[in-house]
């Protein structure tokens, strides 16, 4: 709740995310959607990492565009990590480009605790991706269906010259290459 109250008495911070919002989305269900996803990483209430305002402020300042989806898995589930990023993966691959940076919030049932092996391929993507890579969690009750749960919000490069462009993506496409490969491999390996 505290989070909540720092929120609320930072108007000026509510603004500008505001701007942010409306800058991306055209419609009042699209805001309001992307508005829900990040007042629910805000105010996770069992944050192990947290991602404060100031820096979901600073990640949508300075883009042209952002988008915001959950993606879900099974939280029993062998691999469940990997499937999760792969899903992430292919979201971002298919629907958005370039992207300049992700910020993923994980959500993990108490009772299926996140193993540092799994946040190891959390971070085998952030050192693969050509843009930056912010990251948050908090652990949720177990329910009936346990799920590992990630809201990402996917933003474009901010403003760059002509060159800076076609550098980045180079560089995006050289990533695209390397999770097609790995990902590949993985298959066969199973």
């Amino acid at each position: 709740m505290e989070q909540n109250k720092s929120l609320y008495s930072r108007p000026e911070l509510i603004e500008k995310i505001k701007e942010a919002i409306a800058r991306s989305c055209a419609t009042i269900e699209e805001r309001l959607h992307v508005a829900n996803f990040i007042m629910e990483i805000v105010n996770a209430p069992q944050s192990v990492i947290h991602i404060s305002v100031n820096k979901i402020l600073g990640f949508v300042s300075y883009t042209y565009f952002f988008v915001v989806f959950d993606e879900r898995v099974n939280a029993s589930l062998e691999n469940r990590m990997q499937k999760l990023v792969d899903r992430i993966y292919d979201r971002i691959m298919y629907d958005f480009f370039p992207i300049g940076g992700l910020l993923i919030y994980l959500f993990c049932p108490e009772d299926y605790p996140l193993q540092m092996g799994e946040i190891n391929q959390l971070n085998e993507l952030s050192d693969e991706f050509p843009g930056s890579l912010l990251w948050g969690m908090a652990s949720t009750p177990t329910s009936s269906t346990p799920m590992l749960r990630a809201i990402v919000l996917a933003t474009t490069f901010p403003e760059k010259e002509d060159n800076d462009i076609e550098h980045i993506e180079n560089s995006y496409e050289r990533w695209k290459k390397s999770r097609k490969v790995q990902r590949r491999n993985r298959r066969k390996a199973i």
